[in-house]
């Protein structure tokens, strides 16, 4: 009867080979090949921070204060577009106060969600159409 293996072991190979001498181990090096997100290559685990990042901005946006710079709509449509990549940074950003800037009163003055949606869905493919990209 053998004896049964270490639960934890420093090295599998010497591990195995003293189980079966005769047992035979190939290595591989492990590659991550990564991931595309928006036409960039990021490694593997990136893809999933973005989403959860994504995830806590909209939450953020619906249980959050006010944002000052455009409404809730805008931001909603900003975030759900295709130019959600940019929208994320630019409303952790910009959605409150600028830093380093005295508290001004609000103008009242917004991108509305019904402009924004414009922009960004009808507008925005345009342009960028129009300008060679994509």
């Amino acid at each position: 009867m053998r004896a049964a293996p270490p639960a934890e072991t420093a090295d599998v190979e010497q591990t195995l080979r003293a189980l079966d001498p005769g047992v035979r181990i190939g290595t591989e090096a492990w590659f991550d090949p990564g991931q595309k997100l928006a036409g960039w290559h990021v490694p593997g685990w990136m893809p999933a921070v973005g989403f959860l990042l994504w995830l806590a901005t909209v939450a953020l946006l619906s249980n959050g204060a006010q944002p000052w710079w455009a409404s809730r709509w805008a931001w909603f449509w900003a975030l759900f577009s295709p130019a959600a990549v940019v929208a994320v940074p630019l409303f952790l950003l910009l959605s409150g106060p600028s830093p380093g800037v005295a508290d001004t009163v609000p103008t009242g003055r917004r991108l509305t969600g019904g402009w924004a949606f414009i922009l960004l869905f009808l507008v925005a493919p345009s342009a960028v159409t129009a300008l060679g990209g994509f």
